[in-house]
């Protein structure tokens, strides 16, 4: 019995220190859907530029100024990306490697899945005839990403899901069928503090939207991955708004030098993208929130609840009546 013991224990406490890892099908589909989201930024953008491009007298500000309105959406999908092949090299990666306990070789894993999503992304960037600024920003949220990577395997990939699926939304709020009629009830007379005013609001109502749909879907991910307790829903219903902030903070470093290397935008488009970056500052914040109560709600929905015992108390000996 005794070496049973001893036999057993050493293979029980290191089956409880390594983390359990989701199923290769979600791990490919999250890996696709990243792909696929940012190919699609990559693709509307090169559209709009080789359409800019065979225009005569087109200034090279125009040009670069439309890469500043679009490189934040492109930065927020290439730190997807890069946690997405984070998560996927330490899925597909040898047991000893994927599951190894230690903070210092999972940042390894990340650090390289972040090279390799940094070179792929940047490489797209700079085929497609973007400036070096914009490149060197979106290759570093690709890093930033494969760093991200190192965290819980399980609610990483709950937090995916749930940023993929914030990401089909925005694509669905920004259709002119959609967008149009909300935003002719918020604008009202059309001036400029009113449509500044309309921003923010439609910031708050796509983002409240967007983060319930991924605090849904992130639990429904954990609910199936099990042996996620409370500290993990929140950080995965949560997560589609923390890249979104993150990637914002990203934005705000690359985005200035982008301008500086330029000369400078017209007043008017300087106004715009100071309008549009708080609209996603504060679009990232309600997305947390939201997605992180959101998660936090279901889960506690999901408890079973206790019934209540009714306990009579005892009667004091001094009290109790004689025979």
């Amino acid at each position: 019995m005794a070496k049973t013991t001893k036999s057993i224990a050493p293979t029980e406490n290191a089956a409880t220190s390594r983390p359990e890892l989701p199923g290769s099908t979600l791990v490919w589909v999250l890996l696709a859907g990243a792909t696929v989201w940012f190919a699609a930024r990559l693709w509307a953008v090169r559209g709009t530029l080789a359409a800019l491009a065979e225009e005569v007298g087109v200034s090279q500000s125009a040009i670069t100024g439309l890469v500043t309105f679009a490189l934040p959406t492109m930065i927020a999908a290439a730190l997807v990306v890069g946690a997405s092949v984070g998560l996927a090299l330490r899925v597909w990666a040898p047991l000893a490697v994927a599951r190894d306990p230690r903070v210092s070789m999972r940042l390894v894993v990340g650090a390289a899945a972040g090279l390799v999503a940094a070179g792929v992304t940047g490489a797209a960037l700079l085929v497609s005839g973007h400036p070096t600024v914009a490149v060197w920003g979106v290759a570093s949220a690709a890093a930033l990403g494969g760093l991200i990577s190192a965290g819980a395997p399980r609610v990483l990939a709950a937090g995916l899901a749930g940023a993929l699926a914030v990401a089909v939304l925005q694509f669905l709020f920004s259709l002119p069928a959609v967008i149009s009629p909300v935003r002719g009830l918020l604008d009202g007379s059309g001036t400029g503090p009113e449509v500044a005013d309309a921003y923010r609001q439609m910031a708050m109502i796509t983002g409240g939207l967007s983060g319930v749909a991924a605090g849904v879907l992130a639990y429904l991910v954990l609910r199936r991955l099990r042996v996620v307790g409370l500290g993990g829903h929140i950080a995965a219903g949560g997560a589609a708004g923390a890249f979104l902030l993150i990637s914002e903070v990203v934005s705000r470093i690359t985005l200035p030098i982008l301008i500086d290397r330029v000369g400078g935008l017209a007043p008017g488009d300087v106004l715009v993208l100071q309008m549009l970056a708080t609209a996603r500052l504060n679009e990232g914040l309600m997305l947390f929130f939201a997605g992180a109560v959101t998660a936090l709600i279901l889960l506690g929905r999901s408890k079973p609840k206790r019934q209540l015992t009714t306990f009579t108390p005892r009667t004091p000996p001094e009290q109790a009546k004689p025979d």
